[in-house]
């Protein structure tokens, strides 16, 4: 389960980028000590667009 702030989120999320709609969670992992990796290159590809 995920808890976040009351907005609008997408209908989909790619999966390596998903933090970035929570930067409070980031920030929050990131000072436990958790490496984040950066996500695809080509995850700005608006998947809503798509056949």
């Amino acid at each position: 389960m995920l808890l976040s702030e009351e907005r609008a989120l997408p209908t989909a999320v790619r999966s390596d980028t998903v933090l970035e709609l929570f930067p409070r969670l980031a920030e929050h992992l990131r000072a436990r000590g958790l490496e984040l990796q950066p996500g695809d290159p080509g995850a700005s590809l608006d998947y809503a667009q798509l056949p």
